[in-house]
């Protein structure tokens, strides 16, 4: 697509391009600006990558439970990109095998488990990083010793990617400053115009010939506080995740049948990350880890193992506002991390949006782009 695309501009006077937003999709976006040959310049409020990036379940992966909700998609091209960050930085990224324990009385039935990962398989095509496999209970105990076995029947495993989301997003932004690009840190944006005029914090103004507003679960707040209507709502969804004493050196991808949610056990540097929850977030507090959010994470997992940890096993917590498209007919399981991109003449706006298709979505944002400068 990119490739493409580059041909139409690339000895043309440089046409100027502002993204506000330091996260990965803002970074993504001014990444393939900047290979286009555009004059980039991002702003970000805080520093890269401090917020919803940086607060992820480090998966590169295509979302195994979308299947559920029909977002083929979705699945689809998420696994076409995990296979991309895979492959563009391997010293940051890596291949994990994650293991789904079944157990009677469970929230999906064994039968609803092998459908969706031959699919899985199947959406990934020549990008598969391995075949699921069916593991039999013995095989589950040798692998995790101190797993509850009470009601254990057997497990699954299936392939995934693995990232340090902090260093990879900070990757892309060497990328985009070895390209020209140009970054401000600690830089407000406090109004945009569909005209392309952005006004900052301390009152200064700058042209663009295009501005992309990538702020992620702050998208709507920009446009709003420009006075600019806009149809697209928006709906925080808060995750909160643990890091504790590593409990195995393999993944499990558990179901909590109290909650009817599934949650992530994964070896991350040494240690283990648990996560994540999904509440509903309003911006007029601050993100972090609640107590109920740490409990429920933890009341979780000793669900699951003989060594029960607590609140003094925990070496850090995060959390992280995901920015989602608000559908008022359904739960916040079931809505979709797919992404939506709105122009109005020299205005771009993102919202939604998930890490793995991050650089999708940047070629969906260039293309836009191309449509303002013409």
């Amino acid at each position: 697509m990119v490739a493409k695309l580059m041909t139409k501009h690339s000895l043309d006077i440089k046409n100027k391009v502002a993204i506000i937003g330091g996260g990965i999709n803002g970074l993504c976006s001014a990444w393939l600006c900047a290979q286009q040959g555009f004059e980039v310049h991002l702003y970000e409020k805080e520093t890269l990558m401090s917020q919803t990036s940086r607060c992820s379940s480090k998966l590169l992966h295509g979302g195994l439970r979308y299947l559920e909700y029909l977002q083929f998609s979705l699945v689809r091209e998420s696994l076409q990109e995990r296979k991309f960050w895979l492959e563009a930085a391997p010293e940051l990224t890596n291949d994990i095998e994650l293991v789904i324990p079944l157990y009677k009385g469970g929230i999906h039935k064994r039968w609803e488990y092998k459908i969706g990962l031959v699919l899985y398989d199947f959406l990934a095509g020549k990008n598969n990083l391995g075949k699921h496999r069916y593991l039999t209970k013995e095989e589950v105990v040798n692998t995790f010793p101190s797993i509850e076995t009470n009601g254990l029947t057997g497990a699954y495993a299936y392939h995934d990617g693995q990232m340090d989301d902090y260093e990879l997003g900070l990757w892309v932004s060497r990328q985009l400053t070895d390209l020209g690009g140009t970054i401000s840190e600690n830089t407000k944006i406090t109004k945009v115009t569909n005209e392309g005029l952005v006004t900052l914090e301390s009152g200064e103004k700058s042209q663009y010939d295009c501005v992309v507003n990538a702020c992620g679960p702050w998208a709507q707040e920009l446009v709003s506080r420009s006075n600019i209507d806009c149809e697209i709502k928006l709906k925080l969804v808060r995750g909160t995740h643990i890091i504790i004493p590593q409990i195995s050196d393999k993944a499990l991808y558990l179901e909590d049948k109290e909650s009817k949610r599934l949650f992530f056990v994964l070896p991350y540097k040494g240690n283990t990350l648990v996560g994540t929850t999904e509440e509903v977030h309003d911006l007029s507090n601050k993100i972090e880890p609640t107590e109920n959010e740490i409990n429920y994470l933890i009341c979780a997992l000793n669900k699951f193992f003989d060594n029960k940890i607590t609140q003094t096993d925990i070496i850090e917590s995060f959390a992280g506002a995901r920015p989602l498209i608000f559908e008022s007919t359904k739960l916040m399981n079931e809505v979709s991390r797919e992404y939506k991109i709105k122009r109005t003449e020299k205005l771009i706006n993102v919202f939604g949006g998930k890490w793995t298709t991050s650089r999708k979505l940047g070629e969906s944002v260039l293309e836009q782009v191309l449509k303002v400068i013409k």
